[in-house]
């Protein structure tokens, strides 16, 4: 059986991005900061609800990752380590909590939530992404 990933997003604000809890098969693994909504465009938004299917993939600046695949109109999705909106071209951050940082909404300790994820999913090469 495929693992199930699950983003609900939860507050989206212009200025500081769209902020998210991830689940893993039903088991809240660590919270999410996306870009802001801006009508799916490349490297600027976060991109639309829906299901999708992730792979995993070798990224030449984030190493092991997964890859969301077939999002329309977009390429090169992926989940990756970050604080603040801008840190991301359209994928997706992973931290272990929401905070702040130089006064910024942000989310933080971005390097362990993201080796939790890929060891929760260590003996997959492909899960089913739901974002609602």
């Amino acid at each position: 059986m495929m693992d199930q990933v699950k983003i609900i997003r939860i507050e989206s604000h212009p200025e500081y991005g769209t902020f998210g809890v991830l689940l893993i098969n039903g088991e809240s693994v660590c919270v999410t900061l996306e870009r802001y909504w801006l009508n799916n465009r490349p490297n600027l938004s976060c991109i639309y609800t829906g299901q999708f299917i992730c792979k995993k993939f070798e990224s030449e600046i984030f190493g092991e990752t997964f890859k969301v695949l077939a999002v329309y109109g977009r390429h090169g999705i992926l989940f990756h380590t970050g604080n603040f909106k801008n840190d991301s071209k359209g994928c997706i951050l992973l931290g272990e909590r929401f905070g702040t940082l130089r006064d910024k909404r942000c989310i933080l300790n971005s390097n362990v939530a993201f080796k939790k994820f890929m060891h929760k999913l260590s003996k997959t090469d492909q899960f089913k992404l739901s974002i609602v």
